[in-house]
């Protein structure tokens, strides 16, 4: 288990101009890419369109205010600089993190109170709420800055990046070779319309939608797009590749920093043949997302072990079982159980039964209750979704594990999946 490193020598964006350089870079590559889905079919999109119209969310408010606030928090960087200790650094991040956890169950307490029509009470976990989101505000720009800082350290030792502009074969700029700057802001993020035909799994649009959705509003919206001919879903993301890419700002820090570098990757593929490729087709975008995923677990595991594993409280031990007692029940594998009614449900597709395989996926959803896990709505637009991820079902994590096995570095892997621009290009090298 690796040490504490020594004292982080750079501070991602330590200035405005720095800051402004960046953004403008990446944001004139982003148009370049044209990094938006290929529009479904016209009566869909204008279906969607209209569908969406007061509860789409702006991405481009949102990155207009995202690379203000950045700026901003690069001035007050300069006058209060970090503290250059990394156990202060360690301790900055552990501070902030246990009071995003509280805001997250604060959340949740005062949603409870509102539903339960508890208006006594409400006050008082409003005004603590309203105080900790008052500390996050004060604290997110240092512990943005700390843990961007150790992200890029750890990808710097791996091999993933060196700077972010050098002499080679590049683009869009032939001669020049972009790794961008880990790049990211917490904060809560929007939902996702997800949308798939409902005779086979393909995400065929998506539109995100304001967080602030209530459950009855979020089932008005899918039954209105379902009318369109199609399967629907509106769910939860687990983080946005914007510039600054979107990070969950109550979501743990050990998974969030999975999180962060899987955005990464996603901006650093957004320069090569493989996430040019992303909306080509289905099977690309999940070969994107998978590669970004086996990229994110490796370099969130070693940031954590380097940094935040040595001051990890030790774990309670666990009593043994006396003589006699009966084993705990082996618990399920949602990732196998959905494998499962995946392949399932792509058979009874392939042979033209529709809606036997509506009857069966909601059949299923029961099934998973059983086993103790909650699917809201389970359909063909869940099924896209979920599988264009790793430990999703999907038909490509297998090869692309097996070539990460075979690589002798992570880089070396990414160097090598990078080029790919078509299913075949991975089927090929598998």
């Amino acid at each position: 288990m690796a040490s504490l490193a020594p004292a982080v020598r750079r501070i991602a964006w330590p200035d405005v101009r720095g800051a402004a350089t960046r953004a403008a870079l990446v944001g004139v590559v982003a148009a370049t890419v044209g990094l938006s889905p290929p529009s479904p079919r016209a009566d869909l999109a204008t279906g969607l369109a209209a569908d969406t119209r007061q509860s789409a969310f702006s991405i481009l408010r949102w990155e207009v205010a995202a690379l203000t606030r950045k700026a901003s928090d690069a001035v007050q960087r300069r006058m209060a600089p970090l503290p250059t200790d990394p156990a202060a650094q360690v301790g900055l991040v552990r501070d902030h993190f246990a009071n995003a956890a509280e805001i997250d169950r604060l959340r949740a307490r005062r949603d409870a109170l509102f539903a339960a029509g508890d208006r006594a009470a409400l006050p008082a976990v409003e005004r603590e709420l309203a105080e900790r989101e008052a500390r996050f505000a004060a604290t997110r720009a240092a512990a943005e800055d700390v843990v961007a800082s150790q992200v890029d350290a750890v990808m710097r030792d791996l091999g993933l990046r060196s700077s972010l502009v050098s002499f080679g074969p590049g683009w869009p700029i032939p001669f020049l070779r972009i790794e961008p700057a880990v790049f990211f802001a917490y904060q809560p993020l929007p939902l996702n319309l997800v949308v798939a035909p409902r005779d086979r799994i393909a995400i065929v649009g998506s539109v995100l939608v304001s967080p602030d959705l209530d459950t009855a509003q979020i089932e008005a919206l899918e039954d209105r797009v379902d009318q369109l001919g199609v399967s629907s879903l509106v769910g939860g993301i687990g983080g946005l590749g914007s510039y600054p890419s979107m990070v969950p700002d109550t979501q743990p820090l050990r998974s969030g920093l999975a999180t962060i570098s899987h955005e990464w990757t996603h901006h650093y593929l957004a320069l090569r043949p493989l996430g040019r490729a992303y909306f080509s087709s289905y099977e690309m975008r999940t070969i994107n997302e998978t590669v970004a995923d086996i990229v994110g677990q490796e370099v969130g595991r070693e940031v954590w072990a380097r940094y935040y594993a040595p001051t990890e409280p030790a774990a309670t031990p666990v009593a043994r079982p006396s003589a006699g007692s009966q084993p705990a029940a082996p618990r399920a594998d949602f990732g196998a159980e959905m494998r499962r009614i995946r392949g399932d449900v792509e058979r009874m597709l392939a042979a033209g039964d529709v809606v036997g395989a509506e009857a069966y996926m909601a059949q299923q959803r029961d099934v998973l209750a059983g086993m103790g896990f909650r699917v809201r709505k389970l359909n063909t637009a869940y099924l896209s979704f979920f599988g264009a991820y790793a430990g999703g079902a999907n038909r490509v994590e297998s090869p692309l594990r097996a070539l990460r096995r075979d690589a002798q570095s992570l880089a070396a892997f990414l160097h090598k999946v990078e080029q790919f621009s078509t299913p075949e290009d991975l089927r090929r090298a598998a």
